[in-house]
């Protein structure tokens, strides 16, 4: 239904009755239409822009991209050494990261129900899930900074493009791929935050994210050739 339509509908239902009372049945109905007509809401769902949830940029997440994947195996792998490196207890943050799993696999199916009903959506790269770990992680580094917060928190969302693609094979184009489906959904960040007062965060152009099917990431960077122009994938 269009705007304009619920708009004649309010107009036609609240008129002046003589009582100073509205009829409930008329008002119950128009409410119904209008809650029909604003559709889903919710973190990852709905009309509006899809969250994928990545990693906080201003910490370890873009040392997480430059390995090039973050899944269970990759994250098993990679704590403890991020933890070596940094002498920082990951336990916080590993809650972030296994949450992000279960919610962008959610979301990849949102995105294959948009595409199989002919639509298009919007997605934004969300880092917020992973604030408070950053943030608690920052402030045990600092416990004399610590002292003198009573409470912080951060939010943080990047626009993105994306091109997804789905393809399902046959019994015949199964035995010759090897792979029962192919799903690609490519996510390239645009618009990263440079500050004064909370320095640069996001995810750099260059970068293409990769959403599997089962919540995981993959990130590839590509570099300019300089001399042509041209972009070539690493």
């Amino acid at each position: 239904m269009a705007k304009q339509d619920v708009i004649a509908a309010i107009n036609s239902t609240i008129v002046p009755n003589g009582s100073k009372a509205i009829n409930a049945d008329s008002l119950r109905n128009l409410l119904l239409l209008m809650a029909e007509n604003m559709g889903g809401g919710g973190s990852s769902s709905g009309d509006g822009a899809l969250r994928v949830v990545v990693p906080e940029s201003l910490m370890f997440g873009l040392m997480i991209a430059q390995t090039g994947e973050l899944s269970p195996s990759s994250w098993a792998t990679m704590r403890p050494e991020i933890e070596a490196e940094s002498g920082t207890d990951l336990s916080e943050y590993e809650i972030a990261v296994n949450a992000s799993f279960t919610h962008n696999a959610a979301v990849a199916q949102q995105i294959l129900a948009k595409a199989r009903a002919g639509q298009g959506v919007s997605v934004v790269l969300d880092e917020t899930p992973y604030y408070p770990a950053f943030v608690n992680i920052a402030f045990n580094s600092q416990p004399e900074t610590a002292v003198m917060v009573e409470s912080a928190i951060c939010c943080g969302t990047q626009p993105a493009g994306l091109q997804m693609e789905n393809v399902k094979f046959t019994p015949e184009g199964e035995a010759e791929t090897g792979v029962s489906e192919d799903f690609i959904c490519a996510i390239t960040p645009v618009g990263m935050c440079n500050s004064k007062s909370l320095g640069v965060s996001g995810y750099p152009p260059n970068m293409t994210i990769l959403l599997n099917l089962d919540g995981s990431l993959n990130f590839e960077v590509a570099d300019t050739d300089t001399d042509t122009g041209t972009e070539s994938g690493s």
